[in-house]
């Protein structure tokens, strides 16, 4: 399709699902077709000679729309030699029924020389390779069989319809795919859209708005433990002051680090200020207890630019079911601003 490689990874997973369930809606139609020229070759000694073909060409179609229904999904491997059957048994139906139905024969070659390399999202270069196949087959298989003048009237109209279908198919698949990669492009800017829209930039972390949302959700639905802790950064407006702001941002960057290996395995965490955190878990005032031990070590241990180990005041409240959580920010925010209180008493600043 000359389509471009990273695109292409992209969106191969959905392109995939949809030409499994491309290849079970196709098998249903083909199959129903393949009834009916059956039950025609049955009514009609015209037709009886190209039944083999009819039934070879539905049993294929059946085998086909079951592995595609229930095996492709589970065994996604499937699906590439799955799509070459099916594409395989359209074009074999239709050099078939012309090699024993001189009536039909331009009507086949047209329907399946251009259906099979647009039923599918495929490569062009896979459609090419096959339907080189089928003439080949053609030539060998069709030659002694086919009068003469139709023999070579037939193989002519096979190799047009085939550039045709090939040229179609590529027009199609990449119209189709191009469909793909947008929709991949905006579901991505969804994506980012949201993510920036609850993250803060700076830290990775989750933002106020976030914040907000989370404590909303757990006023509504209070129904677990759940402990609060607010933690602000300390010395913040010194490092600024005497390092500059890379230094201060540095520092806002190593709290967030800190507080995401401290409190390992929560989602939520949030930078709800400029160096204002804030940590909720559905959990004991125990575990809370222990992260909070776990912090202390580690930001003792921090190095940055200018400043080696950072200090971080922290406030904890833990409620019971049903507490309320806006009650316990209140508490938590207090004990913090007690513990930076005592930071300032002690270091003078």
């Amino acid at each position: 399709m000359g389509l471009d490689r990273e695109q292409l990874s992209q969106v191969r997973e959905a392109i995939a699902e949809d030409n499994r369930k491309s290849i079970v809606t196709w098998s249903v139609c083909s199959a129903l077709f393949w009834v009916m020229s059956l039950v025609l070759s049955l009514n009609s000694s015209a037709y009886a000679a190209c039944r083999i073909v009819y039934a070879a060409a539905l049993l294929s179609n059946v085998i086909t729309m079951c592995e595609a229904q229930f095996f492709a999904k589970r065994f996604p491997r499937l699906l590439s030699p799955l799509m070459y059957l099916y594409e395989l048994t359209l074009l074999c139906a239709g050099i078939g029924i012309a090699i024993y139905q001189p009536d039909v024969r331009t009507a086949s070659a047209i329907a399946f020389a251009i259906i099979a390399p647009t039923a599918l999202i495929d490569a062009t270069i896979s459609d090419l390779i096959m339907f080189s196949g089928m003439i080949a087959a053609y030539v060998v298989f069709g030659k002694g069989v086919i009068e003469p003048e139709i023999y070579s009237w037939g193989l002519t109209n096979l190799i047009i319809f085939s550039i045709a279908g090939n040229i179609i198919g590529h027009i199609i698949n990449k119209a189709r795919f191009e469909r793909y990669v947008y929709a991949e492009s905006v579901k991505k800017l969804v994506e980012i859209q949201t993510r920036n829209a609850c993250y803060d930039q700076l830290t990775g972390l989750k933002n106020r708005r976030a914040y907000v949302e989370k404590i909303n959700e757990l006023a509504a639905n209070s129904s677990d433990v759940v402990c609060i802790v607010m933690a602000d950064l300390n010395g913040l407006k010194q490092a600024n002051d005497t390092y500059g702001h890379k230094t201060g941002d540095a520092l806002i960057k190593g709290a967030a680090e800190c507080l995401r290996a401290a409190f390992e395995n929560n989602d939520n965490i949030f930078r709800i200020g400029g160096d204002e955190f804030c940590v909720i878990m559905t959990d004991t005032a125990e575990t809370a207890a222990l992260a909070l031990k776990r912090l202390e070590t580690i930001t003792s241990q921090w190095k940055g630019p200018h400043i080696d180990g950072i200090s971080i005041a922290c406030g904890l409240a833990a409620g019971q079911k049903g507490a309320d959580v806006e009650l316990l920010a209140t508490q938590a925010d207090q004990m913090m601003y007690e513990q930076k209180r005592a930071y300032h008493l002690k270091t003078g600043t």
